[in-house]
């Protein structure tokens, strides 16, 4: 078992290994979503004109896994990494709302955070697929 020295120095590890990563999808996040919503929102060519809606179908493929997949993988891949962390966090720590471990608490919020930014991700990416089977 950890002892609280040692998992303090986790986090800080932990830390210093993944802020770099942790920018980087904040800012792809921030770069790729407004495209990411513009895809999922734009209209589908009707199905008389076949060539439009075949490549609308096809732009749609190309964007999901540019812009909407690497967000999923990202986000997923950094909750995968922080979770091990986290749970020791649970385990070791009890709640106080005033005298609380700064460093803990940061690392439950950028937990949160991250979870967040996941689960939008895969709600988006879900409608993208939506929206290609609906192109088809």
């Amino acid at each position: 078992m950890l002892t609280l020295n040692d998992l303090s120095q986790n986090i800080k590890d932990s830390f210093d290994a993944i802020e770099i990563i942790l920018v980087f999808i904040f800012v792809l996040f921030d770069i790729r979503y407004p495209k990411i919503v513009k895809d999922i929102n734009a209209d589908i060519p009707i199905a008389e004109r076949i060539i439009a809606r075949k490549q609308h179908h096809e732009k749609l493929i190309h964007s999901f896994l540019i812009n909407s997949l690497p967000l999923i993988f990202i986000n997923g891949f950094i909750l995968y990494l922080l979770l091990p962390l986290v749970v020791q966090v649970f385990l070791t720590s009890k709640l106080d709302l005033w005298n609380f471990d700064f460093l803990r608490t940061s690392l439950i919020l950028v937990f949160i955070f991250i979870f967040i930014f996941f689960t939008w991700s895969l709600y988006l990416g879900i409608k993208y697929l939506g929206k290609i089977r609906e192109c088809k």
